[in-house]
């Protein structure tokens, strides 16, 4: 033991004048009384307890002289320690991953909340001259504080760190402890974790690792992912991994929700210990929805060869990815109006698109067109080109749009914009086009494919009634008609003018950064200093950029539904986060699907992480229980000896 401030039991010399006052005896007063008569037995009861009385004045000295060296301690602030009287520097990594909210079956606590009520008590057990620093270890890691002796603001800085769905950088985690790390003889980094976390991060770790909790069992769905049928897409196909990361065999129930209300199907699955299943499931679901998928566990879930009868079986430990969903937009037929006079590979071409719904006339339709209704005009333009979405092939004449300059014969395709939607997996290099036309546009447009004189042969006219798409080449000459790219350039023609309708986001999983591409809706041509609102599944809402049409979202920590709307109308329009109307907002679903994170078996073993450091003090420092012993004892010597007992 030491002390560290060995001058306070200079007070303990208060015990001389302490013991003086105790020992020193009045004098009794003279008085001339008339009669000895009737204090005679009064002085024979006065010696017969002189004894016990003195007895009762040396245990009240002995209880003042306890309180003192109490005291006296208190103030030297003592310690326990076989190690060096130097402050300690701590550094805590506080694990933050979605296996930290898993249950203990011992304590019934979380595994996050033990680490936590740790962290509190080795605050509380701050010694003078002593700092601490807590590192939040999550997808990506923070300094919650730095190093600092001042417990409230550790205490605060503690309660602000919160529990994230997705797994944790530790390693990242610990390259931030050992940047704010200095020189220091009594330094010391500790790991609260569970040891869900891969075996890379051990080598030359010199780290103090604390396990939190136990090896609990766990059933886990590790994929959740949904796709439109290409053949018929009035039908879906589900695919769901559902991942046994126990030692038991687990019998349960998959159910299949829409809208997190109306049941689609049950799917009953038996799990070998440590195995993971893939299922299959064919939907037929033409109006969408929130697909979900739920563990229903039946009452025994866990079943092993060596359970007994009258053994309790064992429990789902961490309830967070026992569910899953994927979005499906709804499936909206695309109605097309063809003005031809008869081209047999622009109509196949349209018609095999399979949500299209197409007329084709020979004459201009009655304006103004039926909403949502694409025109497509092939060679014959009027003067002024319709209002709505237009796509014109081959135009014969000019319009308000552009001018009409002649023929242009033998174009070559010099150069086309990669970046555009409008051109994603079309490739016109090589194309034989004997004839096109040359068009110059009489307003800013984006020029999708040019010759090599320049001259624009796909481009696309902003307007605020509806863009229009011109392609100026030959369709009766050349083989562009028999090349798969131009069934692939029609489909992302309508796929642009039908705002990405049918077009399903991958659910992502949580603890990744992922790049969304943009619906139409929320595309500009010019994506610079562009920024759009992220709205996560709790309400909170942060800014993204945007880059070539997609948006940097940053890490996505929380399960749930994610919201993008446009920065200006982020509090006005579509409030609801958890709304799956596309048209309002782009939906991102964020699902914990992470094996690692699921298996809470002790990936890593408290034995295989190197322990180096000396275990810190975690409590209220002995000078606190001693000032409590204190306490105790004076309230104890006042009831015995300062309170006035009449019988």
């Amino acid at each position: 033991m030491f002390f560290h401030h060995p001058g306070a039991l200079l007070w303990a010399a208060l015990a001389i004048p302490i013991a003086v006052l105790y020992l020193f005896r009045h004098r009794t007063r003279r008085v001339t009384v008339a009669t000895m008569m009737f204090w005679d037995p009064v002085f024979e009861q006065q010696h017969t307890a002189l004894l016990p009385q003195r007895l009762r004045h040396l245990v009240s000295l002995l209880f003042q002289l306890a309180l003192l060296a109490l005291l006296v301690l208190a103030l030297a602030d003592p310690e326990f320690s076989s190690g060096s009287r130097h402050p300690r520097q701590s550094i805590i990594v506080l694990d933050c991953s979605a296996s930290m909210q898993a249950i203990d079956s011992g304590s019934g606590q979380s595994r996050f909340d033990m680490a936590i009520d740790r962290i509190r008590g080795q605050i509380q057990g701050l010694r003078t001259g002593d700092r601490l620093a807590i590192i939040a270890a999550g997808a990506q890691p923070r300094i919650a504080c730095g190093l600092s002796d001042h417990a409230g603001i550790l205490m605060q800085s503690l309660a602000d760190i919160r529990c994230q769905d997705g797994p944790s950088d530790m390693s990242a985690a610990l390259d931030s402890a050992e940047a704010i790390s200095v020189e220091h003889p009594a330094h010391e980094t500790i790991v609260l974790t569970d040891g869900c976390l891969p075996e890379s991060i051990l080598p030359n770790r010199q780290v103090s690792w604390k396990i939190m909790g136990s090896p609990e069992t766990n059933v886990a769905i590790t994929q959740f992912q949904v796709r439109r049928n290409l053949l018929d897409p009035e039908n879906c196909q589900l695919m769901v991994t559902v991942t046994n990361a126990s030692d038991h065999t687990a019998e349960l129930e998959l159910d299949l929700l829409r809208d997190q209300h109306v049941q689609l199907d049950v799917i009953p699955l038996k799990l070998p210990p440590g195995e993971s299943k893939t299922e299959f499931h064919d939907l037929r679901l033409p109006e969408g929805g929130l697909l979900t998928g739920r563990l229903n566990m039946t009452k025994k879930t866990f079943s092993g060869p060596g359970d007994s009868a009258s053994e309790a079986p064992p429990r789902d430990a961490l309830e967070l990815d026992n569910q899953a969903a994927a979005l499906l937009p709804p499936l909206r037929t695309v109605n097309v109006h063809l003005v031809t006079n008869g081209n047999l590979f622009l109509q196949r071409a349209l018609e095999a698109g399979p949500v299209v719904r197409l007329q084709v006339s020979s004459e201009l339709p009655k304006l103004p067109l039926p909403k949502p209704e694409i025109l497509v005009l092939h060679r014959h333009v009027p003067d002024r080109i319709p209002d709505g979405p237009v796509i014109v092939i081959d135009p014969e004449s000019a319009t308000d749009l552009w001018s009409y300059q002649g023929q242009l014969e033998n174009p070559l395709v010099a150069e086309q914009d990669a970046a555009s939607d409008l051109m994603k997996h079309v490739h016109l290099q090589n194309v034989l086009m004997p004839e096109a036309r040359h068009l110059s546009p009489l307003q800013p447009c984006r020029v999708l494919a040019t010759s090599l004189i320049g001259a624009p042969l796909y481009f696309r006219v902003p307007r605020t009634s509806g863009d229009v798409l011109v392609l100026s080449v030959n369709l009766d000459r050349g083989d562009l008609p028999l090349r798969t790219a131009f069934p692939i350039l029609l489909a992302n023609a309508l796929s642009w003018f039908s705002e990405d309708r049918g077009r399903i986001s991958p659910a992502v999983a949580a603890g990744t950064a992922p790049v969304i591409p943009l619906i139409s809706s929320l595309r500009t041509d010019d994506d610079n200093n562009r920024s759009l609102t992220l709205t996560s599944p709790h309400g909170s809402t942060r800014t993204v950029a945007v880059e070539r049409g997609a948006a940097v979202t940053g890490v996505l920590d929380q399960q749930g539904i994610w919201k993008l709307s446009p920065e200006e109308t982020a509090d006005t329009a579509n409030p609801t986060p958890n709304s799956t109307d596309p048209t309002a907002a782009q939906m991102i679903v964020c699902n914990v699907t992470n094996a690692q994170e699921s298996d809470l078996r002790f990936p890593i073993a408290p034995e295989q992480a190197a322990v180096t450091q000396t275990e810190a003090r975690i409590g209220p420092p002995l000078w606190q229980w001693l000032a409590l012993a204190g306490l105790i004892l004076l309230v104890t010597e006042w009831l015995l000896f300062h309170r006035r007992w009449i019988d």
